[in-house]
């Protein structure tokens, strides 16, 4: 499975969480992730899944963490897109 963030300079994820699941919660987990995430990663799924049971909760470190992430992918969209159309000079040579 693909992953939204890899290969980024700016993802400084290096820290490791790890826990036990049966076999079938390890394959019911990752058949959902194949089928319905479309390019997610397990973990970036379970993350995100947790993340968000946090937010739903109540916790404000959760949402500023998410939210900073938004941001960022937004900006990072931003500029994919800006440096996608031509600028104002380049269409008036058309």
């Amino acid at each position: 499975m693909g992953t939204k963030g890899s290969g980024k300079a700016k993802d400084l994820r290096d820290e490791t969480i790890l826990f036990k699941v049966t076999a079938r919660e390890k394959a019911a987990i990752e058949q959902f992730v194949r089928d319905k995430k479309e390019g997610w990663t397990v973990s970036e799924y379970i993350r995100v899944a947790v993340l968000f049971d946090m937010i739903h909760s109540g916790d404000v470190e959760a949402l500023q963490i998410v939210s900073g992430t938004v941001k960022d992918r937004l900006v990072e969209k931003m500029r994919a897109l800006v440096g996608q159309e031509p600028t104002l000079a380049q269409a008036g040579h058309k």
